[in-house]
């Protein structure tokens, strides 16, 4: 689970508040219909953040509406862990650093933790058709998520996501739009298409994957059950909604692109004789309570700040 602040919630809520599903939220929560239009004018689309806030805290109380469809809701990208230097956390002073590094580094580990055992609960184990579930979710391979051994609880999903990476990059290579569409959403999806856009229609590009340059490892677990979407009961088992890992893969690979006439290269990162090492850290996601796959949705840099972004398309 990811332990966000409620606010981080609102900007996902707003996305889908339109039309009857926005009035019948904002009726059930007694938000004013006076006030929003004394502050915001005939727009119904913009709720100031106190109101999003006073909708969510009455909602959790009372209950969704019928038409708010929670499983198919936007969610923001969660609160993932990406190991940054202590010298740049510290801005300068290494012990500071150190602490930081320390302290959330540990934080990771406990929400990996927590969200694994979580997950192992879940049927099937980790989203995946036909994976059976650990017998005890207290076991010490709850212990290992960002572990690389063939034995972890993690290893299956980690190589369904080395496939779902493999199989993504294929796609766009041969500008397979319809694959796509299975195999990333949202700021990913949308990434990949303009890539397809932006390649000149003479030319043609091939990928290939020529093996791992260290084994696929999985940083960080977070999910969303419906405790956190609806009224919460400790009389009852939480239901996982959304489950969110990232994955650093580590591969190498070649990249070339020719001219589709002459079939000249023009265009090259690494050979099948020389591939160049290539290393990614991708964000999937997968709707837990659906029959859909795991997917890609969006790639996280070291060093940069995360923009977390709602998932808006299905």
């Amino acid at each position: 689970m990811s332990f966000l602040q409620p606010q981080l919630y609102a900007p996902s809520l707003r996305l889908r508040l339109r039309g009857p599903v926005y009035q019948s939220v904002r009726n059930a929560a007694g938000v004013s219909n006076v006030r929003q239009k004394k502050q915001y004018g005939e727009n119904e689309g913009k709720m100031s953040m106190d109101d999003q806030l006073e909708v969510l805290d009455v909602l959790n109380r009372r209950g969704w509406p019928e038409e708010w469809d929670r499983h198919n809701s936007p969610v923001l990208l969660l609160d993932h862990y990406l190991p940054v230097p202590a010298s740049r956390l510290g801005e300068g002073n290494l012990l500071k650093g150190l602490w930081q590094t320390t302290r959330l580094s540990l934080s990771n580990r406990f929400q990996n933790v927590f969200n694994l055992s979580m997950l192992a609960r879940h049927r099937p184990f980790l989203g995946i058709p036909n994976l059976s579930n650990p017998k005890s979710r207290w076991s010490l391979g709850v212990l290992g998520t960002m572990s690389t051994g063939p034995n972890a609880w993690i290893a299956p999903l980690r190589k369904h996501s080395l496939d779902i990476y493999t199989h993504l990059n294929e796609a766009q290579a041969s500008g397979d739009l319809k694959a796509i569409g299975t195999l990333a959403r949202g700021r990913m999806e949308e990434e990949v298409r303009q890539r397809i856009r932006d390649l000149p229609k003479n030319q043609m590009m091939v990928w290939k994957l020529h093996g791992e340059a260290s084994p696929t490892q999985c940083l960080s677990i977070r999910t969303i059950d419906d405790d956190n979407m609806s009224s919460s009961s400790t009389k009852r088992k939480a239901k996982l909604l959304v489950t969110q890992v990232l994955m650093k893969f580590d591969t190498h690979q070649s990249l070339m692109i020719y001219d589709k006439k002459t079939g000249r290269l023009l265009a090259s990162k690494g050979t099948p004789e020389a591939p160049t090492r290539i290393v990614e850290y991708m964000v999937l996601e997968k709707r837990m309570q659906m029959d859909g796959r795991w997917y890609i949705r969006d790639q996280l840099y070291p060093g940069t700040s995360v923009k977390r972004t709602a998932l808006n398309s299905f």
